[in-house]
């Protein structure tokens, strides 16, 4: 995992404006939860996933109430998700999975 955000008691905001290169196994790009904000401005690159079932993830929340947005590139081969999350929004021109 590359970028964690765990509050408390607080909502916070976490946000890529560089590049995540996840090269491993069962990885995370960004994560977080508790009502709480993640944004993608920048680029996340996944390696391919081990399978179906241990893929590797770009931005990845199971809140309802942390919020995802995404304005630019997530790249990933075979057995990836871009993003998991259940409030996302997608803006700008970025690119999808491959």
């Amino acid at each position: 995992m590359i970028l964690q955000l765990e509050c408390q008691e607080t909502k916070a905001t976490l946000e890529n404006k560089g590049t995540i290169n996840i090269n491993g196994q069962k990885s995370v790009g960004m994560f977080a939860k508790n009502s709480s904000e993640l944004i993608n401005s920048g680029t996340i690159n996944l390696a391919t996933g081990l399978s179906e079932n241990e893929p590797n993830i770009g931005i990845y929340t199971k809140d309802a109430d942390t919020n995802v947005t995404n304005s630019k590139d997530i790249i990933g081969g075979n057995n990836t998700y871009g993003i998991y999350g259940k409030t996302v929004s997608l803006t700008g021109t970025g690119k999808k999975l491959n």
